[in-house]
C-alpha cells in the first residue's frame, strides 16, 4: 500500500471498522463536510456558466449577412460534470476512496480535528443520488429541448452540498433512514442508534501529519 493511501485511510476511515465484521465501514464526518465544501464550487461554476451563456455563447454574422446565435461549447461543462461523476463513484469503495481528489483534500484539511464517525452505507446511497443527478445533467446537455432542466438539477446539487457543508445535514442519508424504517432498505444504518454512534465517536482520535 502506498504511504499516501495509508495516511488517507487513517484520516478518512475508522481503522477498526475497515477490517472487521462491521456491516459498513465508518468514515470521518468532518472530512466529509470539508469534501462537500470543496465540491460545492463546481455546481456554482456550472450555474454561473449556465446563467451567463445559456445555450449560446455569442451572436455572429454569417456569410449571408444573417445574425445568428453561435452554439456555446459545452466542453468545460462536460468535463466538470464528469469530474463530479468521478467524485461520486470513487469514494463508494474502500479500495478506490483514495483516488477521490476531494476526499483526499477533505481528509488532509481536517486531519488535526477530532474525528466524528458514521457508517459508509448511507453515504453510498447519497452519492448514488448525486451520481444520478450528474448523469441527467450530462445527458441533457446533448439535447437542446432538455438543456433548460440542467439549471434545476444543478440547483438541487448545490442545495444538497450546501446543507452538508454548512449544517452537516445529508439529505441522501435522511432518505436512506426513512427507507430503512419502512422496510424498503433491508439493512438499516447503525449510526441511527445513539449508543452505537457514540461508541465509534469516542474511538476517534486526533491525528496530525
Amino acid at each position: 500500500m502506498f504511504p499516501y493511501k495509508r495516511k488517507f485511510q487513517q484520516y478518512w476511515f475508522n481503522s477498526d471498522t475497515i477490517h472487521s465484521d462491521t456491516p459498513s465501514p465508518y468514515i470521518n464526518e468532518r472530512a466529509l463536510r470539508a469534501r462537500a465544501g470543496l465540491l460545492l464550487l463546481i455546481p456554482v461554476i456550472l450555474l454561473v456558466i449556465r446563467l451567463e451563456h445559456g445555450n449560446h455563447d455569442e451572436m455572429i454574422v454569417t456569410a449571408e449577412g444573417l445574425t445568428v446565435a453561435k452554439e456555446y461549447s459545452h466542453i468545460l461543462v462536460r468535463l466538470l460534470i464528469f469530474f463530479i461523476m468521478y467524485e461520486m463513484i470513487t469514494p463508494m469503495f474502500v479500495k478506490t476512496a483514495h483516488l477521490s481528489v476531494s476526499s483526499m483534500l477533505g481528509a488532509f484539511l481536517t486531519r488535526k480535528q477530532q474525528p466524528i464517525y458514521q457508517a459508509l452505507r448511507p453515504k453510498i446511497f447519497a452519492w448514488s443520488i448525486g451520481l444520478t443527478l450528474a448523469t441527467i445533467c450530462q445527458i441533457s446537455i446533448s439535447y437542446t429541448a432538455l438543456q433548460s432542466i440542467t439549471l434545476y438539477f444543478l440547483s438541487t446539487c448545490l442545495l444538497f452540498m450546501w446543507l452538508e457543508t454548512a449544517f452537516g445535514i445529508c439529505a441522501g442519508c435522511y432518505v436512506y433512514h426513512l427507507l430503512a424504517r419502512v422496510g424498503i432498505v433491508k439493512e438499516s444504518c447503525d449510526t441511527c442508534s445513539v449508543a452505537q454512534y457514540g461508541q465509534y465517536t469516542e474511538q476517534g482520535t486526533s491525528a496530525s501529519l
